[in-house]
């Protein structure tokens, strides 16, 4: 199977300091989820990836940053991440989330409903 050859680009900042950089990450599978979340609902997304060996790339955008809306794995002990901004987890970063993503919960505590796109990038075997 051919490799998906991702690209992706970084550009932050103002007039005093700034960072940017571009770059390719290449995986095997690429899985994109859509979700809207009712005000004051949570939904569970079944991700069926509970080897994160595998995950490459995890990417996540709301219609609203206000830090209403929050990403989080499945254990009770896996930390609710409030989205201030996207979030991008490349590599083992993608961990911190827990130690699973066979599923992923997305809350909402705001008044108006929320739209969510998740991006994952994986490898069918694990990639070290």
């Amino acid at each position: 199977m051919a490799r998906i050859q991702l690209t992706w680009s970084l550009n932050i900042g103002s007039s005093d300091a700034a960072i940017a950089d571009a770059g390719g990450l290449p995986v095997d599978a690429l899985t994109k989820a859509s979700v809207t979340v009712d005000a004051g609902a949570d939904s569970a997304l079944d991700l069926e990836h509970a080897d994160l060996a595998n995950l490459l790339l995890l990417a996540v955008r709301a219609s609203r940053y206000d830090g209403t809306v929050t990403v989080k794995g499945p254990a009770d002990s896996d930390p609710a991440i409030a989205l201030t901004g996207p979030l991008v987890l490349h590599g083992a970063a993608v961990g911190l989330l827990g130690g699973s993503l066979a599923t992923l919960t997305v809350g909402n505590t705001g008044a108006e409903a929320v739209d969510v796109d998740l991006l994952i990038g994986r490898a069918l075997a694990n990639p070290t």
